[in-house]
């Protein structure tokens, strides 16, 4: 999955965002690995921001894909 870009814990939960563009998630208490989808298509260059509940990314192409 490349290098870790960002790293949240929302909701018990454990959101990783790698630099090939992946979002995994994993659960805050056991450590399972919940899922991991890539996400956009493109390198991830700057960490995530999140606002009021919704994730953006920036990818390489300048492109900003929101996620809730």
């Amino acid at each position: 999955f490349n290098k870790v870009k960002g790293f949240y814990i929302l909701n018990n939960q454990i959101y990783l965002v790698t630099t090939n563009g992946y979002l995994l998630i994993f659960d805050y208490n056991s450590g399972t690995l919940l899922s991991a989808d890539p996400i956009v298509k493109s390198k991830i260059l700057v960490a995530p921001i999140i606002v009021d509940g919704f994730m953006y990314i920036l990818d390489s192409k300048n492109r900003v894909t929101k996620l809730n």
